[in-house]
């Protein structure tokens, strides 16, 4: 698929690339969820590995689903940069919680260095970046270790995926930079949305690789400001304590979508009450517990009737007088980008996703709660 150079059939590949993704996303979507739920309640070692083959086959179509999401947004410029400065450790943080589990059902080692620096960049495509370049190593490795770290040179943090995965030749390392046909396939792939994500915030890129030996992915960020604070990454085998008392309204049309996410949560010890809209889910709520409150609100973006997520963060202010902190799950790439600057505070996830990410995140976005 080479890359036009008509920015209107950019614009058109990209919609047909999103409208493709859109149709395997949301089942996908449920199927990560189902099979972590499936995992946590396996019983027996040949149960078990079965589901941890399914999973890898989930995370495999999860990856792809994801670069064309990527791609798509790119290409459709629906993914401007909004360039701020942050500390690189929450990015980091990310990466471990997302990808860890991912990469020891594969029997891969992700290291993941910490770093104090702040950065400039657009977090979400810098994110965007690094899932990319991350996943894509875990996906096309079968042995070894992924390394994820950072070096300082001058005004610059260069961070950079390193992996013995199957790397690049010589021709398609050199057509990668021309955006070949050639290099839409595979591994190359992710390198290749990498480059264009790169392009979009500023940021230089370089890659070194030789086939079947691996490859090391650099990416060049400007410094900013003063230095944060180290983070002590957590063991990924580490479990929370068990919620007893803690109540999520998820609001979710998709029956599938509703089940799992529900499923999960209840098996991780949270109350779930909810529905498919905003009234519903106030309703569920008023019928829980002489109508207590949630202690956190878990939402699709798009409902039905024009409804969105958005929506149902106002409408439970508006009910319980109080904000509530929420996560809103979403499969377009640009909906973090649609809400005003003075609009209520979320956490977003873009589907399809993980669980170890939802869970990272529910427990994040609670113990933050104001």
């Amino acid at each position: 698929m080479p890359i036009s150079k008509d920015p209107q059939a950019d614009i058109e590949i990209g919609q047909i690339l999103a409208a493709a993704a859109h149709d395997l996303r949301q089942p996908v979507h449920s199927l990560n969820l189902l099979l972590a739920a499936l995992a946590e309640r396996a019983e027996g070692a040949e149960t078990a590995s079965l589901i941890n083959s399914a999973q890898i086959s989930a995370d495999g179509v999860s990856g792809v689903i994801e670069a064309m999401l990527g791609l798509a947004a790119i290409r459709a410029g629906a993914a401007p940069a909004d360039m701020a400065e942050f500390d690189i450790a929450g990015l980091l943080d990310h990466c471990r919680d997302q990808y860890t589990r991912q990469a020891v059902n594969k029997g891969i080692e992700l290291r993941i260095v910490p770093c104090a620096l702040r950065v400039r960049s657009d977090r979400i495509l810098l994110q965007r970046l690094l899932d990319n370049l991350i996943s894509n190593s875990i996906r096309h490795s079968n042995k070894g270790r992924v390394l994820v770290g950072c070096r300082r040179r001058g005004g610059k943090l260069r961070i950079g995926v390193l992996d013995n995965g199957p790397g690049l030749d010589a021709q398609t390392l050199a057509d990668n930079s021309r955006a070949s046909q050639s290099e839409w396939r595979g591994y190359a792939l992710g390198v290749s949305i990498a480059r264009a994500i790169c392009a979009t915030i500023g940021h230089d890129m370089s890659v070194s690789s030789e086939a079947g030996r691996g490859a090391a992915v650099w990416v060049e960020v400007g410094v900013a400001g003063a230095r944060g604070e180290v983070r002590k990454p957590s063991s990924p085998a580490a479990e929370p304590a068990p919620v007893t008392d803690t109540v999520i309204a998820l609001v979710e049309d998709d029956p599938e979508v509703y089940f799992a996410t529900s499923e999960l949560l209840i098996g991780w010890g949270y109350k779930v009450v909810g529905g498919a809209s905003l009234g519903e889910a106030i309703d569920a709520c008023l019928a829980n517990e002489n109508g207590r409150r949630p202690d956190l609100l878990l939402s699709d973006f798009k409902l039905p009737n024009a409804e969105t997520a958005f929506d149902v963060i106002a409408g439970f202010y508006h009910h319980f007088g109080v904000e509530i902190p929420a996560i809103v799950v979403s499969g377009d790439p640009s909906a973090a980008l649609d809400v005003a600057a003075d609009g209520p505070a979320y956490e977003i996830l873009r589907k399809p996703i993980r669980a170890a990410k939802l869970r990272a995140l529910v427990r994040y976005a609670l113990e933050n709660a104001g």
